[in-house]
């Protein structure tokens, strides 16, 4: 504001006029006053214009926030836009049923397999508050109980309760349909921590639980079938037992009674009998004698089933050393070529072993019987399923591969026993102990071209 100017009034007396100062004095005085409201115009006017151009300053930094917050705004609305969207697309592509909720049990998103979850024809159907729900359907326990509506999922939630895989059964009020739901539940919490709302996954699981009680009731058939079947096997084994122990004792009686009253009728003969009756006593006395020999078999065969397994580390080179040297003692006029590569330990019962690296060396020994030079060889060859796999073989007689099967059961031979002695039951034997042992056992042959076993043993490395 322009400040008020006083000027010094100069009075005459007797006289309404101004004094000696005269009229140039009132002159100066006026343009000084017109001088100094002029000087504070222009002040004035100074002013104005900072303070608007400041003001202008200020709404194009305001106008320019706030086109900057509308951008944000914009992105900020796209982008939850396109988060909503792939939530509905995530959503719709689920076949769980999910629904969200607030705390007040309302709706506020569900998936079309919530519909198809508790038997609607389509979304618009569903109710859209949990209170809804009980006029709709009835929910039970899995023992059958009916579950009051704050345990079901969406209050238990509610309450901060985490839970997966609770079973509930369904059923529909107006149809009777019923139906098995697994439902994963838990609270949704804002940035503080507050439960703000529910979220609910559920499944259908009808057809998984029909399927465990089948399961279920079948492996009771089985677990029936088994015992039937053991008692039956226990029974057997008690009946072979029987048999064993009448084998090994009321047999070997009347074959001893044959090989002795033999003898005794050759001393009573007195040299009367032709040679011809001579020849048919040799013959009873080798079947009854080849009889003990089948009656001996019979019996180790019975105990490689029964004796107990007393597995440990062993030297596979210590015991194929061992059967070397007791069939050189048994077989002292042939010329055999015995090629033993070194091999590792492995775990297994030691006599059993020996058992089986003898009854398959004695084959090869038995069956290059026919060849001027013999050769017989026993190492390792690699592994099947970690198990190192052992041979044996020979350059024998051999076999034809299509009676392959036959080699390993009691009984079983593949040459005749005027040309190959024998019982047929060594090789079953190896079968019965090397199958005990957590193995198995093969064969591989040509006729005229020889035969080689194979078997395989645990490692030291992953044994018991």
């Amino acid at each position: 504001m322009v400040g008020l100017l006083f000027l010094p009034k100069v009075f005459v007396a007797g006289s309404n006029t101004f004094g000696t100062l005269g009229s140039s004095a009132v002159f100066v005085s006026t343009g000084l006053l017109f001088s100094l409201l002029n000087e504070k115009l222009q002040q004035t006017n100074k002013q104005l214009t900072t303070a608007l151009a400041s003001v202008r300053t200020l709404n194009e930094d305001l106008e320019s926030k706030v086109n900057q917050r509308t951008l944000e705004l914009r992105q900020l609305m796209e982008s939850l836009r396109d988060s909503h969207a792939k939530t509905d697309a995530a959503l719709a592509s689920m076949t769980d049923a999910v629904f969200i909720s607030d705390t007040d049990g309302q709706f506020s998103q569900f998936n079309d397999a919530f519909a198809t979850f508790h038997r609607f024809k389509n979304k618009d159907e569903c109710a859209r508050k949990l209170s809804d729900y009980p006029d709709i359907i009835q929910v039970f326990f899995p023992n059958g109980e009916e579950s009051p509506l704050d345990m079901w999922a969406v209050p238990r939630a509610l309450r901060g309760e985490t839970v997966t895989n609770a079973e509930y059964v369904i059923r529909r009020r107006d149809t009777g349909e019923t139906w098995v739901g697994s439902y994963n539940f838990g609270p949704v919490r804002d940035q503080h921590g507050v439960i703000v709302g529910s979220v609910v996954v559920g499944r259908d699981i009808t057809d998984r639980k029909r399927e465990e009680e089948e399961i279920r009731l079948l492996n009771a058939k089985l677990e029936m079938r088994i015992d039937d079947r053991t008692r039956q096997l226990e029974t057997a084994i008690k009946e072979l037992d029987a048999f064993t122990y009448s084998v090994s004792h009321d047999l070997r009686a009347p074959l001893r009674h044959v090989d002795g009253f033999i003898e005794l009728l050759v001393k009573a003969s007195d040299g009367q009998l032709s040679d011809k009756c001579l020849g048919y006593l040799n013959t009873i006395q080798s079947a009854s004698q080849e009889m003990g020999h089948l009656i001996d078999d019979l019996l180790a065969f019975s105990r490689t089933g029964k004796v107990e397994l007393r597995q440990r580390h062993v030297s596979l080179d210590d015991l194929v050393n061992e059967c070397v040297e007791v069939l050189k003692f048994e077989s002292p006029n042939r010329d055999i070529t015995w090629r033993v590569d070194s091999m590792p330990q492995a775990i297994g019962d030691p006599t059993l072993l020996k058992q089986v690296f003898l009854n398959l060396m004695r084959n090869a020994v038995k069956y290059t019987s026919k060849r001027e030079k013999a050769l017989i060889e026993v190492g390792t060859t690699g592994e099947e399923d970690g198990r190192t796999v052992v041979y044996v073989r020979d350059n024998g007689v051999g076999f034809d591969m299509q009676y392959v099967g036959k080699l390993f059961g009691v009984f079983q031979r593949l040459h005749r026993v005027e040309d190959f002695e024998g019982t047929g039951i060594g090789l079953a034997i190896v079968r019965n102990i090397i199958t005990r042992h957590g193995g198995r056992v093969w064969a591989a042959g040509e006729l005229g071209e020889g035969a080689t076993f194979y078997f395989t043993l645990s490692p030291v490395e992953i044994g018991i």
